[in-house]
């Protein structure tokens, strides 16, 4: 469950006895909502030649994944907590539930026209 919500960076400090330390940060809130996508396109495109490179992709990339999570995060407190893809996923559903609500009284409809049949005779 921690490894979710803390991480951790190695630094060297050549000052201390041991070099090598490392500092434990929580994560924030609005990290994880960082799209799959948005991260998918930055590890395809990052320049791998050496790490400064990749460093500095990631710092000038950072402020597009900064507006990103953000943007995210603040929206799951619109009123009534509904963002885009919770509407939308909620219409789906209601459209799915009131195809199945009528198909049903379609249903019941054929069978007691069916059963009746009051106008049988006449033909």
């Amino acid at each position: 469950m921690f490894k979710r919500i803390v991480n951790s960076v190695e630094i060297i400090d050549e000052n201390k006895d041991p070099e090598l330390i490392r500092v434990w940060f929580p994560t924030l809130a609005y990290c994880f909502y960082l799209e799959p996508e948005l991260k998918k396109s930055f590890m395809r495109n990052v320049d791998r030649s050496n790490t400064q490179t990749k460093i500095t992709s990631l710092v000038d990339s950072f402020t597009e994944f900064w507006t990103q999570m953000l943007t995210d995060y603040n929206s799951r407190n619109r009123i009534f907590s509904l963002n885009p893809s919770i509407f939308y996923y909620g219409l789906r559903y209601l459209t799915n539930l009131f195809s199945l609500v009528i198909t049903i009284i379609n249903l019941i409809t054929f069978e007691l026209e069916t059963y009746n049949e009051p106008y049988s005779d006449r033909i």
